[in-house]
């Protein structure tokens, strides 16, 4: 039975990424209607990350006296992936019930679906690291060579929020209110991440308690964008790098295996 489901579900993957030019065709035309009619139009993109930076800065620097020497960088250098993470998980969830009408008419992967979120996401998320330069300004830093580290980190968050989003796709046409379970996982997973506060400040909680907080994928994740883009920031250890690793891939294929074995009936319920 198990080889059968993974044979199903690389047949599935592989048809999907035959029609990868669908899903960006689709993603360039979800771009531009984005902002259609907006007066900022493509710059909202910088201005969440940018009020939000400001917010958490007088929030924990000025109040708290947060006292990291490039904390908007390191700041940032966590907000974005994980509101890249989580807009693409919330888009790619509603993906099916989104398209359902085309689905109906036109034969297509269901795959390529989900992918048009990650894409679309993938392309501001890209972009937003923009937002990053004039802080370097302010510090009067530089990223060094080890910028080369957002191409695996990147690789990485992309894979983390396609499975995620294979599974939630699929899952929110059988329970419609899934969306909303996301919406609030996500908000509980942003406080249990070390996004506006350092790792470090958790050192006093013991070796237990710093390994068990490693479990979270993201942890580690973070700790690779900020290593890459933050000066001064140390790689997470090599182990706990392996887990996320492992979790990533395993959070990925069990993703793409739920959507495979539940695609016809998930299509019949649109």
């Amino acid at each position: 039975m198990m080889p059968a489901i993974l044979w199903q579900t690389i047949g599935s993957q592989r048809r999907g990424f035959q029609y990868f030019h669908i899903a960006w065709t689709l993603a360039k035309r979800e771009l531009k209607g984005r902002y259609r009619g907006s007066w900022l139009g493509f710059f909202w993109t910088f201005v969440e990350p940018l009020l939000l930076t400001f917010i958490f800065f007088f929030i924990f620097v000025v109040i708290f006296r947060q006292d990291h020497q490039n904390y908007l960088i390191y700041l940032l250098a966590g907000m974005l992936p994980f509101f890249f993470l989580n807009s693409t998980v919330v888009k790619s969830t509603v993906s099916l019930s989104g398209y359902a009408s085309l689905i109906r008419q036109v034969y297509c992967p269901r795959e390529v679906f989900v992918m048009v979120g990650v894409l679309s996401e993938l392309y501001h998320f890209v972009f937003s690291l923009v937002v990053l330069t004039p802080f370097y300004f302010y510090y009067g830093v530089l990223p060094s060579w080890r910028i080369i580290g957002l191409i695996p980190a990147l690789l990485l968050i992309t894979l983390f929020s396609y499975g995620l989003g294979l599974f939630c796709a699929s899952l929110n046409v059988f329970v419609r209110d899934t969306r909303f379970f996301i919406t609030l996982l996500f908000r509980m997973w942003f406080y249990l991440t070390p996004i506006f506060y350092t790792v470090e400040r958790l050192h006093n909680l013991g070796p237990t308690a710093i390994h068990l907080y490693n479990l979270n994928p993201m942890v580690p994740l973070l700790g690779i964008f900020r290593w890459a883009l933050v000066p001064g920031e140390s790689l997470p250890a090599p182990h706990f790098l392996g887990i996320m690793t492992a979790e990533i891939f395993l959070a990925t294929l069990v993703g793409a295996v739920f959507f495979a074995r539940n695609d016809n009936t998930a299509v019949k319920m649109l």
